[in-house]
């Protein structure tokens, strides 16, 4: 990966003054993708706390709003953007039936943001909703000998929102896999990242958090899997995050309440994000034996493997929109 230039970055409308050299180094290769594909240049965007929108500056990744919602263009085919659709218009009604808003698109960013890890989530895996058997292979490929059969693939999932019985909260999978291996009923909940720093949670929210669901505690002690004495290190930024996202996966596979035999949490980004890297491997020297309930993917070769197995354009969008020159 090439470190670009203030130049490069100012000429595609990519400059972002505290952006990590793999967030600069995304943002030109979505910007130069964007203006490739003749997309019309949006604006960022953010809501304040009375649900007003404020619109800030142009940048290379954002696509214009309204050709954005009409053209699905973050989303690399017409079945990915309307499988992507279903899972808003799904998160509004339990938004509106649970009446709390835990789930968990940011629809602006989501539909307009090139950036955003929730659309890579989708470009990764929406089109393998109807071809599992495909994507056993792949990820067979990664982790030999993990699957014997796909059963179910879910976006943005969670066993209960709110439900005490797991984590109280409303942290969820990003991708979560039902699969069966050796007849037992197994998962893996994926946590999707792209530019991410890990530095995105502040430390009040943290520790709020923290104070208000202890369950965290409560199974982090009870389920053996963490070293004596983490708490006060793990419920901080930058590993607070990994941290629910674990402890969901760990619910599901203890005690009465378990939902399966057998499970993992994947951490799946980007190997050239060294915030990424160094906040997950870190991480992992938080606990007893890491491999035994968590594992690293790398975008680069997911998508890699991916155009192995499937040879068409939007398997080849992948690899130039998000890896390309990495």
């Amino acid at each position: 990966m090439i470190i670009p230039s203030e130049q490069e970055l100012r000429k595609y409308k990519a400059y972002y003054k505290t952006d990590t050299d793999f967030t600069a180094y995304a943002r030109l290769l979505q910007s130069k993708w964007r203006e490739e594909k003749d997309y019309p240049i949006g604006k960022s965007m953010k809501i304040d706390k009375k649900g007003i929108k404020h619109y800030g500056n142009y940048y290379g990744n954002y696509i214009e709003e309204i050709f954005a919602e009409e053209k699905g263009c973050n989303f690399l085919t017409p079945k990915i953007w309307n499988i992507a659709k279903k899972e808003i218009e799904k998160a509004k009604y339990d938004n509106n039936r649970r009446k709390h808003s835990g789930a968990l698109y940011e629809e602006y960013r989501f539909k307009c943001n090139l950036l955003t890890s929730q659309s890579l989530c989708f470009n990764l895996f929406g089109e393998f909703l109807d071809r599992k058997d495909v994507l056993l292979k792949i990820f067979n490929e990664m982790k030999p000998n993990l699957m014997d059969k796909i059963t179910e693939i879910k976006f943005e999932y969670s066993p209960g929102r709110g439900d005490e019985k797991y984590l109280g909260d409303h942290t969820a999978a990003d991708v979560f896999i039902e699969y069966e291996k050796d007849n037992e009923k197994s998962f893996l909940g994926i946590e999707t990242k792209y530019v991410e720093s890990l530095t995105e949670e502040s430390h009040k929210d943290a520790e709020s958090n923290f104070k208000r669901h202890p369950q965290y505690k409560k199974i982090t002690e009870s389920c053996g899997l963490f070293k004596p004495d983490v708490i006060n290190d793990i419920k901080k930024p930058p590993y607070s995050q990994i941290w629910r996202d674990h402890l969901l996966t760990i619910s599901l596979k203890m005690g009465e309440k378990k939902l399966y035999n057998n499970g993992y949490f994947v951490y799946l980004y980007p190997l050239n994000n060294k915030e990424c890297r160094t906040g997950i491997k870190d991480y992992m020297n938080f606990l007893q034996n890491p491999e035994t309930s968590i594992f690293e993917l790398y975008v680069e070769n997911i998508i890699n493997i991916i155009q192995k197995y499937i040879n068409e354009s939007w398997a080849k969008e992948l690899f130039n929109r998000y890896i390309k020159g990495l």
